[in-house]
């Protein structure tokens, strides 16, 4: 076990000597930094399941992983070891992917939660391999640039950027020091444009860790840096996959094609509202719900970033029910921010929008909401007095 006490209850996984000092490495050991970090992820990855004993396991069930995995090219084999520095090996293939479309297909909800799950899946993995070995391990990430089209990253405003840009504030606030390795193959043609986006995305200590490796030597390199057996035969290893839908030479997911038909089609609420919150002020909409099984929906978009959750209170207990996620909605109405969920006790729930900007500036929030009986019901309205106490509060 570990012996700094950070104030907050953590799970013997998470209390090793090893994790501890992983995030204090990564957050030169200001313990008042990392504290109100380490328990909004502690308090997330409860809210997501993500402390499930089972979800390694289960990994592939996952709601957020069954409907966006196949949409990219990832390598999920577990515990994949390179033996040279005890780290899991991941591959990203980018190229053939088309990442415009992927956020039509996805809420911005959705898409950051796949995130969130994958990287815990190999989070979790370099914990089981820390606990075999009793040494340090880490992630070894290869990023793939082959056929890769830059357009969509090369725009900062892009829906695409946008949401990968909050993507990777949260994994490396919340996995900092994880990476052991991150290698870029065949960017040969974008080496400045990439290592430009990357200058404006990464931490300096996640910037420390990128190497390109160029040209015809990719082959010939990787094996000095990654065992064979941690190493497709792709890229100049021995490892090889034959399940279905996996490239048996690049061993990631072979992404099918995205279609109209499986871009997301918005709901239809009744009343809309919108509000203006200031700058670090929250915005809750109560809900009182007084017969359990219902099932509260919510959609909403907002003119820039927005922390949005539900909580669930009884008593004086407050319960996160969603993980506290930053959100934007760069498609605006085409594509707002929509999801459920089952309110099995009665008591109240609470919608909450928290404008995390640091400026000057007001956010704009467009939102409806309502309450059916049963997870299939239709949207129905919801009558003001009736379930629902609209109330303005002071940020936490």
């Amino acid at each position: 076990m570990a012996t700094i006490d950070f104030g907050i209850d953590l799970p013997d996984e998470l209390n090793t000597e090893i994790n501890i000092n992983r995030w204090l490495t990564g957050w030169q050991c200001d313990v008042e930094k990392i504290r109100p970090v380490l328990r909004s992820y502690v308090e997330n990855r409860r809210a997501a399941g993500f402390d499930d004993p089972q979800f390694l396991k289960n990994f592939y069930e996952n709601q957020y992983i069954k409907k966006v995995l196949p949409l990219t090219s990832i390598s999920t084999t577990p515990m994949v070891v390179n033996e040279k520095d005890n780290s899991i090996v991941v591959i990203n293939r980018l190229g053939g992917v088309d990442h415009h479309k992927v956020t039509l297909a996805t809420t911005p909800r959705e898409l950051l939660m796949f995130y969130f799950a994958i990287a815990e899946y190999f989070y979790q993995q370099v914990l089981e391999q820390e606990k075999r070995s009793g040494k340090p391990s880490g992630i070894t990430l290869i990023y793939d640039y082959e056929g890769f089209n830059l357009l969509e990253y090369a725009n900062p405003r892009s829906p695409t950027m946008q949401l990968f840009s909050l993507g990777a504030m949260l994994l490396q606030d919340y996995y900092c020091e994880l990476l052991t390795a991150f290698y870029l193959v065949n960017a040969s043609s974008w080496i400045k444009v990439i290592l430009g986006i990357a200058k404006r995305l990464l931490h300096p200590r996640t910037l420390g860790k990128v190497h390109f490796i160029t040209g015809d030597h990719m082959k010939e390199e990787l094996p000095k840096r990654i065992s064979l057996n941690a190493l497709p035969v792709e890229y100049g290893g021995n490892w090889t996959e034959s399940g279905p839908n996996v490239d048996p030479k690049t061993c990631c997911y072979i992404n099918k094609p995205i279609t109209d038909e499986l871009y997301f089609k918005p709901s239809i609420f009744p009343n809309k509202s919108r509000v203006w919150i200031p700058p670090n002020k929250k915005y809750c909409a109560e809900v009182t719900v007084t017969k359990g099984g219902c099932t509260l929906k919510w959609q909403f978009f907002v003119s820039s970033a927005v922390s949005f959750t539900v909580t669930y209170k009884d008593g004086e207990e407050s319960k996160l029910l969603l993980p506290r996620l930053v959100i934007c909605t760069p498609h605006g109405e085409k594509l707002p921010e929509e999801g459920a969920i089952s309110c099995d006790d009665t008591g109240k729930y609470a919608l909450e929008f928290w404008n995390v900007s640091s400026t000057f500036f007001s956010l704009r929030l467009d939102y409806a909401y309502s309450l059916s009986e049963s997870v299939s019901g239709d949207v129905t309205r919801v009558e003001p007095g009736s379930y629902l106490n609209l109330s303005f509060t002071e940020t936490l």
